[in-house]
């Protein structure tokens, strides 16, 4: 479960304001990545405790990088689907984050050797469902824990932070398309290169010197059967399921 949550977190979230941050990291995505020892990645969610100022730092994009300040608006709203093929060094894994209202969530991922697995939360259980074994471990989810992940994922972005980066707007090719183009350098002179279509302006690559996000879907929709539990499937207990897990790689150490 962890390496699941962890590439949602280091791979589908990267599309963010990820080259706005003076703050590369909140504390929450850093323990994510790092517990899988993935690299840090620059992720300019603002802590839960700090002032939001996205609507102003939106409005201050507007003039900047228009095409991104849409995909930031989209991204701030729920109903949400956001879907999102990530390659890097490792190879290609696929994330998805669906979002009804702000206790129904699914999110959905499969990694680089192809294994397939969803996280759905709807009525106040949790749902781990893991394709390959035919297997779902569920255990109960409060409401309240629901809307701080899902908090988590609609973006929130610092007016300060925005202030701190410097911004391109063109076109430029990427492959043999010509794409609308649009670069976010940080305070650190890293580049995030944003490329849309130019004839319906829709997100389509997010490339940073070490990943590729290819984006499928990004829209304000979502459908029910994101959140279906299937039929069939051997169910147990996911707090037993994990501490096996943790107690089965104890003993590989020994």
């Amino acid at each position: 479960m962890k390496k699941i949550l962890a590439l949602l977190l280091t791979g589908a979230l990267i599309l963010t304001a990820s080259a706005c941050g003076k703050k590369e990291e909140n504390e929450t995505t850093t323990t994510a990545a790092e517990s899988e020892g993935g690299k840090k990645t620059q992720v300019a969610f603002q802590a839960p405790e700090m002032e939001d100022t996205t609507a102003e730092a939106v409005e201050y994009l507007k003039d900047k990088v228009p095409l991104f300040s849409k995909y930031l608006e989209t991204r701030m709203s729920i109903p949400l689907t956001f879907e999102t093929e990530i390659t890097s060094e490792k190879g290609t894994a696929f994330a998805g984050i669906y979002i009804r209202d702000d206790k129904t969530v699914c999110l959905s991922a499969t990694d680089e050797t192809g294994a397939s697995t969803r996280t759905v939360y709807v009525d106040n259980k949790l749902y781990y469902i893991v394709d390959d074994d035919k297997a779902i471990y569920s255990t109960d989810y409060s409401e309240e824990k629901c809307k701080e992940m899902v908090d988590a994922y609609l973006l929130k972005i610092s007016i300060d932070d925005a202030k701190a980066c410097s911004y391109v707007s063109d076109y430029d090719y990427y492959g043999d398309t010509l794409y609308k183009h649009e670069i976010i350098y940080s305070a650190q002179s890293v580049g995030t290169h944003y490329f849309y279509d130019e004839a319906t302006d829709e997100l389509k690559y997010v490339v940073t010197n070490t990943d590729e996000s290819k984006i499928l879907a990004l829209n304000n929709e979502v459908t029910e059967s994101a959140f279906e539990i299937p039929d069939g499937y051997t169910e147990s207990d996911l707090n037993t399921y994990l501490e096996n897990q943790v107690n089965n790689q104890a003993a590989a150490q020994q």
